[in-house]
């Protein structure tokens, strides 16, 4: 079983300094945070980035389809992102250098060389000390969360233990097949073999007289295979063949060479991804109520509706 991870959406808009504008719409204040504010700039900035990301993954359409589902919470991201560098900041946590140094140098890994390096930083409106600055709050993010939240928050074994068998009947290995087959479109085989079948005993030999080639799919589960062919196949003896199967325009015959049976996985088999499930499970409440807190103690205002393109 894999267990449903749960990551929370933080240090999201952290990022978007390294890359420039989309098309800016003005850079008005559009709200405020404390003493701080988000401009359009910012929010610009952000979707610039989610693009960027995205990009690399699906087309065109779909990254403009999956940045417009996330606008209605773009600015609530932001002014979070903006209470977590405000706390760290209250907590005078230092940053060692090194780590800034080192962060940029894998930045620069993705360039050519570090002249192109510098001249995107230029063609962007950046230059390194923007690039230090950002990465110095980014870092200083994380650590007022390690420091806030996730160093607080704690598994207990007891927890693991009443968690795995109170869902036992999901932690197992699926029942294994490993399965062969023939395709077969030649009508007068198909009809030979509809009255010959029960004489041979394994594809091999079917192989051999009607000079086909078998097709070997070694270990599958149930679910990987078409409903109706999983249905025929994971109702076979093991050594046997199929019935032959219409699907498709084309006939089929199947054969399981070995059965590997389902089995259950121990406690402490999965003990050590319960309790990561867990720990990101709490991670996520602890930090959404870590955030709740500080919107509550901090003086917050939307002042306009945001412009994107």
């Amino acid at each position: 079983m894999r267990l449903k991870k749960f990551l929370p959406l933080i240090l999201a808009g952290l990022f978007i300094a390294f890359w420039g504008p989309l098309s800016l719409a003005g850079d008005g204040v559009v709200a405020v945070v404390n003493n701080e504010v988000i401009t359009q700039k910012d929010l610009n900035d952000f979707i610039n980035f989610m693009k960027i990301q995205l990009s690399g993954q699906y087309t065109k359409e779909e990254v403009t389809q999956r940045v417009n589902e996330m606008l209605p919470d773009l600015i609530s991201r932001l002014i979070e992102d903006r209470l977590i560098l405000q706390a760290a900041y209250k907590e005078n946590m230092p940053v060692n250098q090194s780590r800034i140094d080192a962060r940029i140098e894998q930045i620069k890994k993705g360039y050519a060389s570090e002249a192109d390096f510098l001249n995107d930083l230029t063609s962007r409106g950046l230059n390194l000390t923007d690039i230090e600055t950002k990465i110095r709050e980014q870092f200083l993010m994380f650590e007022i969360i390690d420091r806030k939240v996730k160093s607080k928050v704690i598994v207990k074994p007891q927890e693991v233990t009443a968690y795995y068998y109170a869902h036992k009947k999901d932690f197992g290995e699926p029942e294994l097949r490993w399965v062969r087959f023939l395709t077969i479109k030649d009508p007068e085989i198909i009809n030979e073999l509809k009255q010959e079948i029960y004489h041979y005993e394994n594809l091999d030999q079917v192989a051999a007289v009607y000079s086909l080639q078998i097709t070997d799919l070694g270990w599958v589960t149930s679910k990987q295979l078409n409903k109706q062919i999983a249905r025929i196949v994971f109702n076979l003896q093991q050594g046997r063949i199929s019935p032959l199967m219409n699907l498709a325009d084309n006939n089929y015959l199947f054969e399981v060479k070995q059965i590997q049976p389902s089995k259950e996985l121990s406690l402490t088999q999965m003990q050590d991804e319960i309790s990561k499930y867990l720990f990101e499970k709490k991670m996520k409440q602890a930090l959404r109520e870590w955030l709740e807190e500080l919107k509550s103690k901090a003086y917050i205002e939307v002042k306009k509706e945001y412009d994107c393109d």
